[in-house]
């Protein structure tokens, strides 16, 4: 297929031909991200200077371009041609040894106390500012932005609240940072919370949590005038990047590109990561394996739901927030009937609330114990086997019926005996039961299937899926997350 080469290289300077003959093999989407800018290609005699924005560009373009480049000269210019690459005199690398920049660093976050709780301490007042009387437009309401010691880890997230402990004691190490889990875990609520932490922590530095979205979209505006070097700057001369739900990012080619390389640059500077999605990586494989390898190869924690002990504390939370000053019976009552999902549990105060200012009566326990039997109340899915059965032949690959075959090709196999661990932990099915559904085995073949994937749990061994293998505690959260059991 053609590729338009844009009005201002369809000149007949070397420089230009040279430009339009490079966009013409590459293509638009790597020509926008690598070749942008005028001046990007200098001819100079037999020497062609090819500029870019960063040392981290500049190498890139070597790299991957240099020989293109060399024989679409040598071709344009009829001789042999010396390629320089460098710098563009003005941009940030190019000054970088005459103003170094701030780094995170250990030392920044020793102090008197166990950098531990900084999690959990309340950011110290800044100075006082000059009260401002907000207009009219301004009187819309804004939600503030989350903050990381009022996030409830709970039993269920320990492993979470020791790894965003140690991104908070020592931002790098553990980059990026993957965190997963189903709407309502709170992914937002933690990804907001520990970039307003670090960025307390380094006020010099620049730390940014965005949305999937809105870093495709500020990626596009700048393909399409607003500036591809500002975008990388942008992006890339800071010291945290946040980036919510990253499935997004599916299939969005020239998006998960740039992010690509945007994950390369931060990472090999020493920065935090920190990304979060609904899914397992093992289960994105829409964003290509070159990115996919990058979000593994830092930390990767699943977010399971709120336990009760937790939904009580989010809901105290939401008490004192609010001035609310119910009897500690009604908090037992909604954590005890609210389960799993954060925003319910803010939407049924709210609906309390509402309903006890409608009615005019107080709030007790009879009072939101009748409310909650009306509809308010949200808890677990019923699973049954069948339900297991669709969702794991379909994280396999497989299908149901290859299931309750007699097949032993490993694939189909290994789907079987999850099937089989799932269906003994999160129903109410005796052995022989399952057994028999999933193609008349005995009760025995189903023991040693749920202690074979005990087993493989236990020494995080590795199991063969559709897309490869993978650790099986991955596959058996991600699961988990997809039959809402986590």
């Amino acid at each position: 297929m053609a590729v338009s080469v844009p009005l201002k290289h369809r000149s007949t300077s070397p420089a230009a031909q040279i430009l339009a003959r490079i966009a013409s093999e590459v293509g638009e989407s790597l020509f926008a991200l690598w070749f942008s800018g005028d001046d990007c290609i200098r001819v100079e005699g037999n020497a062609v200077h090819v500029l870019a924005d960063s040392d981290f560009e500049s190498r890139r373009i070597q790299k991957g371009y240099a020989s293109l480049i060399r024989r679409i000269s040598t071709d344009v210019l009829s001789t042999p041609v010396h390629l320089e690459f460098a710098v563009r005199e003005g941009t940030r690398d190019a000054v970088a040894e005459a103003v170094p920049r701030p780094r995170l660093s250990v030392e920044r976050v020793e102090r008197t106390v166990d950098p531990v709780s900084l999690i959990f301490q309340p950011k110290k007042a800044g100075p006082a500012e000059e009260p401002r009387v907000p207009s009219t437009v301004e009187r819309t309401y804004v939600r503030p932005r989350h903050q990381l010691k009022e996030f409830a880890f709970g039993t269920e997230n320990e492993f979470v609240r020791a790894a965003v402990k140690q991104v908070v004691q020592c931002p790098g190490q553990y980059s990026p940072l993957f965190l997963f889990g189903e709407s309502g875990s709170g992914k937002t609520h933690l990804l907001e919370g520990l970039t307003s932490e670090l960025r307390a922590m380094n006020r010099n530095g620049s730390c940014i949590y965005v949305t999937a979205e809105q870093f495709t979209s500020s990626f596009v505006h700048s393909l399409r005038g607003g500036g591809l070097p500002n975008f990388r700057r942008k992006y890339r001369d800071v010291e945290v990047l946040a980036i919510d739900d990253v499935h997004f990012f599916a299939n969005k080619r020239a998006t998960i590109h740039e992010l690509q390389y945007t994950i390369d640059h931060l990472v090999r500077a020493g920065k935090q990561l920190i990304f979060s999605s609904d899914r397992a990586p093992i289960e994105l494989s829409e964003l290509g394996n070159e990115v996919l390898n990058r979000l593994n190869s830092g930390l990767v924690c699943p977010l399971h739901f709120a336990g009760e002990a937790s939904r009580l504390e989010i809901v105290n939370r939401l008490c004192r927030e609010r001035n609310l000053n119910w009897p500690a019976d009604v908090s037992s009552l909604i954590a005890a009937r609210v389960t799993r999902d954060g925003r319910k549990i803010s939407g049924a105060v709210n609906q309390i609330c509402a309903a006890a200012a409608v009615r005019n009566l107080p709030i007790d326990r009879n009072f939101v114990q009748d409310l909650l039997g009306s509809g308010i109340r949200t808890s677990g899915r019923l699973t049954t086997i069948n339900q297991i059965e669709k969702v794991v032949a379909d994280f396999f690959g497989v299908s149901p019926n290859d299931l309750r075959s007699g097949a032993r090709i490993q694939k189909i196999g290994n789907a079987r005996m999850v099937a089989m661990y799932f269906c003994r932990r999160h129903t109410a099915a005796a052995l022989s039961e399952i057994g028999e559904y999933f193609g008349g085995r005995s009760h025995s073949t189903v023991i040693a299937a749920i202690r074979r994937i005990e087993a493989m749990a236990e020494e995080n061994a590795e199991i063969l899926i559709s897309a490869g293998r993978f650790p099986i505690k991955e596959v058996i959260d991600s699961l988990a997350n997809r039959l809402r059991l986590a």
